[in-house]
């Protein structure tokens, strides 16, 4: 029994805070991926039917700034983009043609993503993948079969209508209509609706009710017809009130697993990198703390002399009394005290002279090695000129002494002389 191919689109919301990790995976921006099937080499096989002009978090800030869509009357940390997966079974593809084939229909595909949000304006990314290995049929067929999908996200909003207070001044503009802007909002845009025939009416209950029906069932109906009027009648739609798409129970509950592990690996990823970061500003965080200690406790050193000099200070000039016409009183102890003190003083005086006269000298010796090294610097040079001319003369002298003939030995003297002297 032949295989039947089921389309299927899904529908994922998300919060601003996860714009990076569905770029990161999207446009291929992770070194490392949960997904060990992907392919990094056929990556540049992907296609873009709408590349992002910077990030998606720029793109989408610039939108906000250029009155494109607005934020009025969201909560706070709502959902802010969505992403639709258009998908069809891998075999599908392959027998029909694979990539090329996959291309033609993603391109039809991506004619309703942009129908389906309002316009091009609020699509930031739309990436058809190529270099996601499939596994099951890989080994069923006995070579690489590579499952193609298509990622777009999107901004989801509704036309908001904005009244004038209805005690404005201008009793004109009163509850008027004053601006319709476009509202991000997913809720709105995907809450439920009632359930259409084929021919177009609303479906009503036995009480005259209308049916409603999860939103994303009519996309799934809508994302189907889209297909088949494009010629593509070989495909069936996503079987209704199921998420299974064009999977088996086991390859579905596998998929599903991959797909979280690859959203928790991309976390763990993005956390991991925010960890280093983190670490890094602590060590220097604690860099900064040992150095302002060590300035902290060498400003208690300063202190703690300042005090000790003050409150000696304070008790000499406490042992003197004043009397009468400028006279001062001290006790036999104090006065032993001051003197002792000043003893001391002298002594010290006495010492500070001597360190500076050694310190002078010590500096002239210094200047003296100085310059007496900068000569043995030279002596030094012109002894390794003499050291490399040596070898030179030497073989000239002899070539000279076979010259002459046999009676060398006043030459070889001169000869021998001059090395001599060369060489101190």
């Amino acid at each position: 029994m032949a295989k039947t191919d089921h389309c299927v689109v899904r529908n994922q919301a998300y919060k601003g805070g996860e714009f990076s990790i569905r770029e990161r995976h999207n446009e291929r921006k992770n070194e490392e991926y949960g997904n060990g099937d992907i392919v990094k080499d056929r990556s540049r096989l992907n296609i873009h039917f709408k590349k992002c002009n910077g990030t998606y978090k720029q793109a989408f800030e610039r939108m906000v700034e250029d009155g494109t869509i607005s934020l009025r009357g969201l909560g706070k940390d709502p959902k802010v983009f969505d992403e639709f997966v258009f998908d069809v079974n891998t075999s599908y593809f392959e027998r029909n043609g694979g990539y090329e084939y996959a291309k033609d229909f993603f391109t039809e595909a991506y004619k309703l993503a942009v129908k389906e949000v309002g316009g091009e304006q609020y699509i930031l990314s739309a990436v058809m993948h190529a270099d996601e290995r499939n596994k099951v049929e890989t080994e069923r067929l006995g070579y690489d079969v590579f499952h193609y999908h298509l990622h777009v996200v999107y901004v989801p909003v509704v036309d908001k209508a904005v009244y004038y207070r209805k005690n404005n001044k201008n009793t004109e503009l009163a509850g008027t209509l004053k601006k319709t802007i476009k509202q991000v909002s997913h809720s709105k845009k995907w809450s439920r609706q009632a359930q259409i025939d084929e021919n177009g009416k609303i479906i009503r209950n036995d009480k005259g009710k209308a049916i409603l029906v999860n939103s994303y069932s009519l996309l799934q109906d809508r994302y189907y017809n889209h297909m088949k009027m494009a010629g593509y009648e070989d495909i069936e739609r996503g079987k209704r009130g199921s998420t299974r798409e064009h999977l088996n129970d086991l390859e579905y509950k596998i998929q599903q697993e991959t797909e979280k592990a690859n959203t928790l690996a991309e976390k763990l990823n993005n956390l991991s990198m925010e960890i280093k970061d983190k670490q890094q500003k602590a060590i220097k965080f604690n860099e900064q703390i040992t150095a302002q200690e060590k300035h902290l406790s060498m400003l208690d050193k300063k202190i703690v002399v300042k005090n000790t000099i003050f409150r000696t200070f304070n008790d000499i000039e406490s042992m003197a009394k004043q009397k009468l016409f400028g006279k001062i009183e001290l006790t036999a102890k104090d006065w032993e005290q001051v003197s002792e003190l000043a003893k001391k003083g002298v002594i010290a005086n006495a010492n500070i002279k001597d360190l500076q006269r050694k310190i002078v000298s010590a500096n002239k010796d210094t200047e003296i090695y100085k310059n007496r090294l900068e000569l043995l610097k030279e002596d030094t040079k012109e002894y390794q000129k003499a050291k490399e001319l040596a070898p030179v003369r030497t073989k000239n002298a002899i070539n000279e002494i076979v010259r002459l003939g046999r009676e060398p030995s006043e030459p070889i003297k001169q000869i021998k002389q001059k090395n001599k002297d060369i060489e101190r």
